[in-house]
C-alpha cells in the first residue's frame, strides 16, 4: 500500500491532521468577535490562528486582528470609507 503524505497542521499531542475552523460570536452591545483556530478531531487539542474583533464606535467601524505572530493591528473605515491604521 502507497504511503499517504499528511497534508496540514499535526496536533502536538496525538499526531493526527488537525481542522482548521473558524467562529463567529455576537454579543449584546452588537460587537463581533471572530476566532479562527485549529482543532484536533481525536483529542480536541486547539490551537488559536487569530482573534479578530470588529464593533462600531461613533460612525466609524473599527477592527482589532490579535494574532500571536504578528503585533495587534486596529483598523478604523468611517462611513465614507475613509480607512484610518494604527499599530
Amino acid at each position: 500500500m502507497a504511503d499517504r503524505k499528511k497534508n496540514g497542521l499535526v496536533c502536538p499531542r496525538c499526531g493526527s491532521i488537525m481542522n482548521y475552523q473558524i467562529e463567529v460570536e455576537l454579543r449584546h452591545d452588537g460587537t463581533r468577535v471572530v476566532y479562527r483556530y485549529y482543532r484536533c478531531p481525536v483529542c480536541r487539542y486547539k490551537i488559536t490562528d487569530s482573534v479578530v474583533t470588529i464593533r462600531r464606535i461613533n460612525g466609524k467601524i473599527v477592527t482589532e486582528a490579535k494574532n500571536s505572530n504578528i503585533p495587534t493591528l486596529i483598523e478604523s473605515y468611517s462611513i465614507n470609507k475613509t480607512r484610518y491604521l494604527s499599530v
